[in-house]
């Protein structure tokens, strides 16, 4: 007889569950039934359920604040099935004469009389693209795209003017890059769709759909400025740097280790105005790293104040460099050969796979040194400049004068170790000279013969696939 009432009730508890959902489902005016684990868009905000719910929200909200908001509308929501109901809501409220958009999350269970305000706070840029979704990663950026909430505020007349002050414009991209940051998290750790635009150079949809992102919410803000992009010029050819305030953006930073699922991933948003790099953000959606800097300003991590090391002997110094994206003899030969060079006055080499993070390392005081030739543009390092030398710090083309950004060359350390390093810099290059005047190594040679060792690297946790110790 047990048994049989255990086999009743698990038939009927899935029924009554479900009838409950669907209930809640027309009430709320969608008449396509619940999505259990998924959101739901809200088809009518006015519905009186979903308006008694932002109101209690406000109510709740007002219990602990020092200012009262005035419940206005719901602009938009969705809900979410659960063993209650979430619902994520946009409220317009006013405080005095000023109008403010919040989000709020509310926790309902309706057949329970139990209701719960789990989240209240400004409806911030990081809200802007999608409200609330878990859907696939490019129908996320088609709602931000085609966002009703941006759409109405344009109408009203709300889009920023394209001058602002250098604080609006740090917090501008800072929203930017937190909007990307939320897709490169959101696709970390799933399989991607990776398309190559060199031998070993990739770009996957999450560089397009963050540059597309990016660059949106930009334009909507400051629509008379310009836009350099590592995606869009990798597609159209070279854009021109001008005096004009010109955003310069790498959408991620870090692209094969994106693909890898090594967390040396970022944003990078730079602003140059007059050609010279003025504001940066560099941020590290999976270690939650967020680099920011203004020129004249200091510069940031996460923010607190940041400096570079005082590192004074190129022997004790920490390098860091990259390999580049060309895979040809002569070119991995001279790249070898600087880095022989240079390893025998440092005490030791990195190579992270980001020249964003390089540069933010040197600001930060992670690394003393580094330099790279022959990177992709300027988007690798129009945000990264500001952050070193607001930091303290110095940034130069490797033969030791002053930097220009389009060159595809850079170096950067802390004052005191600058002109030693540009000496070795020099040195190798001069070795470099010599190497390319001898005969060719032949194609044979191993790794040995070049003063590294090689040895399985941890393939089973996904980061790697080769392990090099130098």
């Amino acid at each position: 007889m047990a048994l049989k009432s255990r086999s009743l009730l698990l038939i009927i508890l899935p029924l009554v569950v479900a009838s409950i959902s669907i209930e809640v489902s027309a009430a709320l005016g969608g008449g396509r039934g619940p999505v259990v684990g998924g959101y739901k868009p809200i088809d009518n905000p006015n519905d009186p359920t979903v308006i008694e719910i932002a109101k209690f929200a406000v109510d709740e909200h007002n219990k602990e604040a020092k200012t009262k908001l005035k419940f206005q509308r719901v602009v938009k929501g969705e809900t979410q099935v659960v063993a209650g109901l979430n619902y994520k809501l946009v409220i317009s409220t006013a405080d005095g004469a000023a109008a403010q958009n919040y989000v709020a999350v509310v926790y309902d269970k309706p057949w329970q009389n139990f209701r719960s305000l789990t989240s209240f706070k400004k409806y911030s840029a990081v809200e802007l693209f999608s409200v609330f979704t878990d859907t696939k990663l490019l129908q996320r950026c088609k709602i931000y795209q085609y966002s009703e909430f941006w759409r109405a505020k344009i109408q009203d007349g709300e889009k920023a003017e394209s001058t602002g002050s250098m604080e609006e414009f740090l917090a501008t991209a800072v929203d930017a890059a937190k909007n990307a940051g939320q897709i490169i998290r959101s696709g970390f750790y799933e399989t991607k769709n990776v398309e190559h635009k060199g031998q070993v150079d990739l770009v996957t949809e999450t560089d397009k759909a963050c540059e597309d992102l990016i660059f949106n919410f930009l334009k909507l803000r400051y629509p008379d400025h310009k836009f350099i992009g590592e995606e869009t010029t990798a597609a159209y050819g070279a854009t021109e740097l001008t005096d004009e305030p010109t955003w310069i953006v790498d959408p991620l930073d870090g692209t094969t280790n994106f693909v890898h699922g090594f967390p040396f991933v970022c944003v990078s948003i730079g602003l140059t105005i007059g050609r010279i790099p003025t504001v940066g953000v560099v941020y590290n959606p999976i270690m939650d790293e967020l680099f920011t800097a203004i020129r004249g300003k200091g510069a940031f991590l996460n923010a607190k104040p940041i400096k570079v090391s005082s590192q004074s002997e190129l022997l004790k110094s920490l390098l860091a460099t990259e390999a580049g994206t060309k895979r040809d003899k002569s070119t991995l030969d001279v790249s070898t050969n600087r880095i022989n060079s240079l390893l025998l006055k440092v005490r030791s080499l990195r190579m992270s796979g980001s020249c964003a993070l390089n540069l933010c390392g040197v600001a930060c005081g992670r690394l003393d040194l580094f330099y790279e030739i022959g990177f992709g543009g300027p988007w690798d390092i129009a945000a990264g400049a500001v952050i070193v030398t607001e930091a303290g710090g110095v940034v130069f083309d490797p033969s030791g004068k002053d930097i220009d950004i389009t060159s595809q060359r850079i170096a950067a350390s802390n004052p005191l170790l600058k002109d030693a390093f540009v000496e070795a810099l020099q040195a190798a290059t001069i070795a470099e000279e010599i190497f390319n005047a001898a005969a060719p190594l032949s194609s044979d040679v191993g790794a040995s013969a070049l003063g590294v060792s090689l040895a399985a690297g941890p393939k089973a946790s996904g980061g790697l696939d080769l392990l090099v110790v130098v």
